[in-house]
């Protein structure tokens, strides 16, 4: 079954990038792509750089879970197995929910108060991904070299949550995020020293 099921990753691969921006076919191939994870186990890691880029620029709010928990899924499953098919990607994700977050609101007062819902909720995936990285100990994919240099963003997105962000379930994830990069850094330095 798995060698079976791990010769249609191409061909999915394919679909995805003669269309990518067709709504139905992704949604389909990120789905498809969380059951292989859990299939084909880290035999999938190899393939992750490929379709990451794809589904994250041409990913919409809605889609926008359904990414964050192929982070998530994947760090959790593989660990630190998982850095190479994070690495590359995850600034990317993060860039793309900035960009949905940035997204003009109406003056309605009831879509605004859906937009600011919507707004709660992107965030909510973007510290819980990053939370689930570190925690997985995938910390790595901050400090790598094609990353390194946005740490300082990135570390700032999260002290927005936890200080400027009135919903606690968000403060609380920014803080184990802070508490676990801190914690498994200083157990790292402990080990080189």
């Amino acid at each position: 079954v798995k060698i079976i099921f791990s010769r249609t990753i191409p061909v999915c691969l394919r679909i995805l990038k003669a269309i990518p921006s067709n709504d139905t076919v992704r949604n389909k191939i990120m789905i498809f792509v969380q059951r292989m994870i859990i299939l084909l186990g880290v035999d999938i890691v190899p393939y992750m750089p490929d379709f990451f880029p794809l589904i994250i620029s041409n990913c919409k709010q809605d889609d926008i879970l359904d990414v964050g928990q192929m982070f998530y899924q994947l760090s959790l499953k593989f660990k630190s197995k998982a850095i190479p098919a994070i690495e590359g990607s995850i600034l990317h994700f993060l860039r793309k929910c900035h960009e949905l977050l940035s997204i003009e609101t109406c003056d309605d007062k009831e879509t605004a108060l859906s937009r600011k819902s919507e707004v709660l909720a992107i965030k909510k995936v973007m510290f819980a991904t990053l939370n689930q990285i570190v925690s997985s100990g995938c910390s790595a994919v901050l400090v790598s070299s094609d990353n390194a240099s946005s740490l300082e963003n990135v570390l700032g997105i999260a002290a927005e949550g936890a200080i400027n962000i009135d919903d606690p379930t968000i403060k609380r994830t920014c803080l184990q995020f802070f508490k676990e990069l801190v914690s498994r850094w200083l157990v790292e330095s402990e080990i080189d020293s």
